[in-house]
């Protein structure tokens, strides 16, 4: 599996689904339509990205076309990481 999806796999597990089948929580599992991210946890996982991945993440930006699944995010986190290059 892709290791940004892993990591943001990981942390969405423990910090907002404990209960929830780790195995449930796919690449394509949408995060906001079924409720796993509410608009604080997106908040909270926008903060996490701001600081593990070095990206700096505006408020706007955290919406379902960005949040919407884990290969989303990852996408999102990516194309953050290279217009910082740029």
């Amino acid at each position: 599996m892709d290791p940004i999806v892993e990591t943001l796999r990981t942390y969405i597990h423990e910090e907002f689904v404990p209960d929830m089948n780790p195995e449930e929580l796919t690449a394509t599992t949408p995060l906001m339509q079924s409720g796993i991210l509410d608009s604080l946890a997106a908040i909270a996982l926008g903060q996490f990205i701001e600081e593990r991945y070095d990206v700096k993440i505006d408020p706007h930006e955290v919406n379902a076309d960005n949040f919407g699944t884990l290969n989303q995010v990852a996408t999102f986190i990516r194309a953050k990481q290279n217009s910082a290059v740029a």
